[in-house]
């Protein structure tokens, strides 16, 4: 993960907080970021993904967070902005969401 001042805040903060749990990008742990921009693309980056069993996809919004879905049900998905996982259909309730998909809900 470059570390550059032309990287997004985000990226930043993403490898800052995994080195404040131990965690050194590029080091003990490999962040590969990937990029789409069209649905076709979105799928075949998510196709790729599951096809190298990577241990958990980290996505940034509610509807890549269903397009992962759809393309794995083994491998953990993490969504930084959720939105509400129960209307937009990503867990069946906060008590007991089920499924692979977890992250921070609004």
């Amino acid at each position: 993960m470059p570390t550059d001042s032309s990287e997004p805040r985000w990226q930043a903060g993403f490898a800052r907080g995994l080195r404040e749990v131990g965690y050194v990008p590029g080091h003990s742990i490999v962040v590969d970021v990937r990029s789409y921009t069209t649905g076709d693309e979105l799928r075949k980056v998510l196709d790729e993904l599951v096809r190298q069993k990577v241990d958990v996809i980290f996505v940034g919004q509610s509807f890549v967070a269903l397009a992962a879905r759809r393309a794995t049900t083994d491998i953990p998905i993490v969504c930084g902005s959720c939105g509400d996982p129960t209307e937009n259909g990503l867990a069946v309730s906060l008590a007991s969401p089920g499924g692979n998909v977890t992250g921070l809900a609004s």
